[in-house]
């Protein structure tokens, strides 16, 4: 169920500006502190096995900013916020309304929202471009943008159409049931606050009658607005076993760096913390499904040693989710760590061709590569830009002359790479190698309030 807030909530919410005035049915006009980073307060102190996070480039202090936030994440509104245009966000909460149990929860609604996608998604995809496809579903303009930008054309290709409809309608689901934890946690904060001034102003009265008009200046019980700082569960949960710092830790010798970029509504929608109270990393957080580029059936984990190529698709996260944080996470592993791996090179090549299209179509890989899909544990090759749609439309016969050195990523006039942990056991020796040794650099939200 969606946090719920008393009217004593709202109320104290609104002495401190957090909800502001107007609001709309459905809907609550919020400062954009909410979307502010958490009090690092809930940082650890330190520990040589903590992982540490940057927060930079957050917008959200400017006076008087603010956005409409739904007031039930399960709600018609709710689909607006995620992506849907108002006539089709009303008929889906309908039918929803009409079939949900008694008692749902929210993972249910999104997988009822995920259905309506998958049940029109044969009629609606064969429109003759995405965008007509889009449209045909219910997706807002301002998504259909995003997922189509051309700028981020080269890792848009990498996936299907339904994929980052979907990808995009989790995120953005995920970061409202965040915010409106956050408001819910804070409501409860505000409410504390009052309750302790109303005990010290009451215990001053008594003791000093004559005073009472001055207590509140002398004792600070008048607070400047501005300054509050948002504190909540969901942000103890993703920081207290990390360190805030203000530069990047320094390049360990004999590691090598790599990156990944991630939507932190994914991230913290997971209940288990990202940082685990040992120092590692849950790596469940960053599993990515089957259907890769050198993964056919199985989840593993990508990276990449090219910073730039991590954060082409953290711009595009931010770009489809706006109001997210967006995470650029380095890890530093060790040289012996790598060395000791079963390793294959797979870079542009008639069997890389031949290995991605099996991987693509999530395919039964033939005997002749089980030196990659069965015996290595690190795959590490080139990225396949080509769209994801044409390489399960063709034919085995026509890989070769269908794909193409410029179906390869780029960084300028750099190649961009891969580096792909192929076994469970693997990512979990990962997991142990990398304690201490994860830095995270979190992007306030894109969207210009």
């Amino acid at each position: 169920m969606d946090p719920h807030l008393t009217p004593e909530m709202e109320s104290a919410l609104e002495e401190v500006r957090i909800i502001l005035k107007p609001t709309t049915s459905g809907k609550r006009k919020v400062s954009a502190a909410l979307l502010s980073p958490p009090d690092s307060a809930y940082a650890s102190t330190s520990s040589s096995n903590s992982g540490s996070v940057r927060f930079h480039s957050f917008k959200s202090s400017l006076p008087g900013a603010s956005l409409d936030l739904p007031e039930i994440a399960n709600s018609t509104e709710g689909l607006e916020f995620i992506g849907f245009d108002p006539k089709f966000a009303a008929h889906i909460f309908r039918t929803y309304d009409k079939y949900k149990a008694v008692e749902s929860d929210p993972d249910e609604f999104f997988t009822f929202v995920h259905g309506h996608i998958i049940q029109i998604t044969s009629a609606a995809f064969s429109g003759p471009s995405e965008r007509s496809s889009m449209t045909k579903i219910g997706i807002c303009q301002e998504v259909q943008d995003a997922i189509l930008d051309p700028a981020f054309v080269d890792i848009y290709n990498t996936e299907t159409l339904l994929f980052w409809i979907e990808d995009t309608l989790r995120a953005n689901y995920s970061n409202l049931r965040l915010l409106l934890g956050r408001l819910h946690d804070q409501g409860n904060i505000e409410l504390a606050k009052k309750s302790k001034k109303k005990k010290k102003r009451a215990k001053l009265e008594s003791a000093f009658p004559a005073a009472s008009a001055s207590a509140q200046e002398e004792t600070g019980l008048e607070e400047d607005i501005a300054a509050v700082t948002l504190s909540s569960e969901s942000a103890e949960n993703l920081f207290k076993h990390c360190v805030v710092v203000e530069t990047p830790p320094k390049i360990l010798d004999n590691h090598t760096i790599l990156w990944k970029g991630k939507v932190s509504s994914e991230l913290v929608a997971h209940e288990a913390p990202f940082f685990m109270e040992n120092g590692a990393l849950n790596m469940l957080h960053l599993n990515s499904r089957a259907g890769g580029d050198f993964n056919s059936q199985q989840e593993v984990h990508y990276w990449t040693t090219e910073k730039e190529t991590a954060e082409q698709y953290r711009k595009y996260a931010a770009r489809r989710s706006p109001l997210v944080e967006t995470w650029m996470i380095r890890i530093q592993v060790p040289n012996e760590f790598l060395g000791s791996l079963p390793t294959e090179n797979l870079y542009y090549s008639r069997d890389w061709k031949e290995y991605v299209w099996y991987c693509k179509n999530k395919d039964v890989i033939p005997e002749k590569f089980h030196h990659l899909s069965e015996k290595a544990h690190l795959i590490k090759g080139h990225i396949c830009k080509k769209p994801t749609v044409l390489i399960q439309r063709m034919k085995s016969q026509e890989v070769q002359d269908q794909i193409t050195k410029g179906d390869l990523m780029y960084n300028d006039n750099s190649k961009a790479t891969q580096w792909v942990f192929m076994k469970a056991e693997t990512i979990s020796r990962l997991a142990e190698e990398i304690k201490g040794k994860v830095y995270v650099e979190i992007t306030g939200p894109l969207m210009e309030i």
